[in-house]
């Protein structure tokens, strides 16, 4: 397999999982986002997360033989490093105090985590392709370990993005620093160990990346939009509910038509 089909191969296990959270989480907030701010998050999270990765392969494999170096630059550094960087850019004074700020932190997060799982796959399929094609686990291991990648960073993004839009200083980088040295640890443990345990150690990392992309959906999300906003779009969303019902022959109807009916047009003869 040539370089250039291997890296497109690679991409799926971090592009699409990281464009559909995207779509997943922002689908009913398209009305209060620019597209183009959105995806120059995108972009440049991607970009962040290339470089981290060349960190990571300057400097893993000369501590991983340490248990104490392990636990202390690529458990602890590495989160505080990467966090700090995304917390320098959401927190420049354009950004500060706009509610859509929690959305671009989301979006350069999963940029970040989209490029590093494409850089880590693409590099153990190049050094030895047809044993990891031949590897029965790698492939399904590889998608989890990518959901895992880019819920994670996607996930902190936001938490760092939500401090940025609320003028919060430190509880939101510290919170998303705990969460995102929690997946180092069973990160580190996933290294350390072979197929197949790591494919059900990617299963684990994959239910934190999506059990914080939840829980940043549901209580984060809605409450970064001002006042205003959060009732305009209550209402938007109460009005998609009426006319979804309405379809399906559930909605009130028209006035004197049962079931939701609506009258049906006579032709000139029927008048």
């Amino acid at each position: 397999m040539n370089p250039q089909s291997l890296l497109f191969l690679t991409s799926t296990f971090g592009i699409v999982p990281a464009l559909l959270i995207l779509y997943y989480v922002l689908n009913t907030y398209e009305d209060y986002l620019k597209d183009s701010t959105l995806y120059a998050f995108f972009a440049g999270g991607m970009i962040l997360g290339m470089v981290s990765f060349v960190l990571h392969a300057f400097i893993d494999q000369q501590i991983f033989d340490f248990l104490d170096m392990s636990l202390l630059i690529y458990v602890v550094a590495f989160a505080v490093f990467e966090e700090l960087t995304k917390y320098i850019i959401l927190y420049l004074k354009w950004f500060r105090g706009k509610y859509s700020t929690t959305y671009y932190g989301l979006s350069l997060g999963l940029g970040f985590g989209a490029t590093s799982i494409i850089a880590i796959v693409y590099r153990d399929l190049y050094v030895n392709v047809t044993s990891a094609m031949n590897n029965f686990f790698f492939i399904p291991t590889a998608l989890f370990l990518g959901v895992g990648f880019v819920g994670l960073y996607g996930t902190t993004g936001g938490i760092i993005g939500y401090g940025s839009a609320k003028k919060v200083r430190w509880e939101n980088l510290l919170l998303a620093l705990g969460y995102h040295l929690l997946f180092n640890v069973i990160l580190l443990w996933f290294w350390w160990s072979g197929f197949p345990d790591r494919f059900v150690q990617s299963i684990i990392l994959a239910a934190i990346g999506l059990g914080g992309i939840h829980t940043f959906r549901k209580g984060f999300m809605p409450l970064s939009l001002t006042h205003r906003l959060f009732r305009k779009r209550r209402r938007g969303m109460r009005a998609k509910l009426y006319h979804k019902g309405e379809r399906k022959g559930k909605g009130p109807g028209t006035p004197g038509i049962t079931l939701g009916e609506r009258p049906v047009k006579k032709g000139k003869e029927e008048e």
